[in-house]
């Protein structure tokens, strides 16, 4: 049986000249501007980090789960009974504490549409992983320039467990109709052994609907400068398996676009002035206080609540 850390060499790529790079945010760009199949980004300063949730990376200790960063943590978290209902209550308690904390206090109350008596839920877990909270969100970008802005956003005196920095390319916003087909026809039971399936169970339930993509609509954009100026999207990961197994998974069982890039950390000073010369600089993905007049008040507000709920 092929294990996971082999599977997911298959969708990865490595970028080591600037003439490689410049071709692939070139392609990518063009990937951005489809009205259809339109990718998603997600940049990481460590190419051997995987993605995972702030509030699993905050509380793990808290529920006694393992911390999962490296294919040999996930094989034992997927061989260890991992229910723990604790664990989604907490981080709903908390949300919905921040939640009524921007509405009372900030004045800052965003309804559904069609709902108007309830809160935007999707509104507060993006405000709240905005400004520090640990939440369930994994956040992703509409813009690969973005993305590669956080793969290389670190202090060049910090010491990096690989030579690579590391841009993902996805596309959430088409797994749920894949799931439900690939379910329908019983494609994902062919050619696999019965050890196979067993994996594939313990890390995603192929019958389930519960892949979530909040949706961020124009008052997400009004209050959190952050959010629009990064075209910040939003993944809900109620679970600790880590974003990119259920990448790899939904690539093996369909031909969307899942892809894991490992960029030269040589490349920074070139990448940066490329990103630069479009735009995307340090002030631009974070508004100075001034004109986010919100921040300060938010920011100690999810201080407090990470110091209350640790405890």
């Amino acid at each position: 049986m092929i294990m996971i850390q082999d599977k997911a060499l298959w969708y990865t790529n490595e970028i080591n000249t600037e003439d490689e790079l410049t071709e692939l945010l070139e392609e990518l760009y063009c990937l951005s501007q489809q009205s259809e199949r339109t990718p998603l980004f997600r940049g990481q300063c460590e190419a051997e980090w995987m993605i995972t949730s702030t509030f699993y990376r905050n509380f793990f200790e808290v529920f006694k789960l393992p911390r999962i960063t490296t294919f040999e943590e996930l094989s034992q978290y997927l061989n260890e009974s991992c229910g723990n209902n604790d664990y989604s209550d907490l981080h709903d308690k908390m949300i919905l504490e921040f939640a009524e904390y921007c509405a009372k206090e900030l004045g800052l109350s965003i309804n559904l549409p069609k709902e108007k008596d309830k809160l935007d839920a999707n509104f507060y877990l993006a405000l709240a992983q905005h400004y520090g909270l640990p939440t369930n969100i994994i956040d992703l970008t509409k813009s690969a320039y973005v993305a590669l802005f956080f793969a290389f956003d670190y202090k060049d005196d910090v010491r990096h467990n690989s030579d690579y920095a590391c841009l993902y390319q996805t596309n959430t916003i088409e797994w749920v109709g894949t799931i439900n087909k690939l379910t329908l026809n019983g494609q994902y039971f062919i050619d696999e052994s019965e050890n196979d399936l067993t994996e594939i169970a313990s890390e995603y339930n192929f019958l389930s609907e519960n892949i979530e993509f909040p949706e961020l609509r124009e008052p997400c954009f009004e209050h959190n400068l952050r959010i629009r100026n990064q075209q910040g999207c939003v993944y809900f990961n109620g679970d600790a398996v880590p974003y990119d197994v259920l990448m790899y998974r939904l690539k093996e069982r369909c031909s969307l676009d899942e892809r894991k890039i490992k960029i030269n950390r040589n490349l920074k000073p070139f990448a940066m002035d490329y990103l630069k010369d479009k735009g995307i600089t340090h002030d631009f993905i974070y508004p100075k206080s001034e004109l986010d007049p919100l921040k300060e008040a938010l920011e100690k507000k999810t201080s407090s609540l990470i110091e209350k709920y640790k405890n």
